[in-house]
């Protein structure tokens, strides 16, 4: 489910299921480039960059808040993408 928060500003809320916790990404849309907060898992990150992708929106950035599988999960998916995160990340991953 896409929520648009406030101006800019939408939130992509995923349900868990057995296999993964319920989470939610959040994207900072503007002149049809994204910036999104977190890629969940791949399979939620690949949906969210479809929804994107089929209102031609293009993902320019990927912040990381923080080194969890369910906050990092789609990041190989990211292979054109600026990936913004801690200094500790690269150590991290």
């Amino acid at each position: 489910m896409n929520i648009n928060v406030f101006e800019n500003m939408h939130q992509y809320q995923f349900a868990g299921d057995a296999e993964n916790l319920g989470l939610n990404i959040y994207c900072y849309i503007k002149n049809n480039e994204a910036i999104m907060f977190d890629s969940g898992y791949e399979k939620h990150f690949l949906q969210v960059k479809e929804d994107l992708d089929s209102k031609g929106r293009k993902l320019v950035k990927l912040v990381l808040t923080h080194f969890h599988p369910d906050h990092i999960g789609g990041i190989l998916l990211c292979k054109d993408i600026e990936v913004i995160g801690s200094v500790y990340g690269e150590e991290t991953l």
